[in-house]
């Protein structure tokens, strides 16, 4: 089985930092070691649609 999709970012949109805290959290106590890219805002959620075009691939939460 392939497993390099495992390896990918986690880009998550959120504005609340004890929503963002706790999200982190929930990541840690499922092991999940994918690194986290976090947007504070739409706007710099938009920013990262560039970085789509160019290749880079992340799971949207």
């Amino acid at each position: 089985m392939n497993r390099n999709h495992l390896n990918h970012s986690i880009f998550l949109v959120e504005d609340n930092p004890v929503d963002i805290d706790l999200t982190i959290r929930a990541f840690k106590l499922r092991k999940l070691t994918n690194p986290i890219e976090i947007a504070r805002d739409g706007e710099e959620a938009l920013e990262w649609i560039n970085k789509w075009n160019n290749g880079e691939h992340h799971c949207l939460l």
